[in-house]
């Protein structure tokens, strides 16, 4: 019986080309970073991928797809920066922690 690669397909190699993470970086910071490169940034497509959420949408604006990309975009986070990445994925974080979720699949 053949063993498939489950790391097909997966933006790893994404870390490989980027180089590390800058240790001078803040916690949070850092984290925000390693989590939006890798993919495993507890966005919309990730939590569809793992079954958590029904769909891939944004829940803050309802945008179809909510990933990395798409928070440089997001109207609900207009009062940051567009190039501030990491504020905006943490602000994400906090405003899907308050929001009751009915849509767990």
């Amino acid at each position: 019986m053949a063993q498939k690669t489950k790391s097909f397909g997966k933006p790893w190699g994404t870390l490989a080309t980027v180089g590390s993470i800058p240790r001078h970086l803040e916690r949070a910071e850092a984290v925000a970073r390693f989590r939006l490169t890798a993919g495993h940034d507890f966005l919309g497509v990730y939590l569809h991928c793992l079954g958590v959420t029904a769909n891939e949408t944004c829940s803050i604006c309802g945008h179809a797809k909510m990933d990395g990309d798409h928070l440089l975009q997001c109207i609900g986070l207009d009062e940051y920066s567009a190039d501030d990445n990491v504020s905006r994925y943490w602000e994400v974080q906090r405003q899907m922690v308050k929001k009751p979720s009915t849509d767990v699949g």
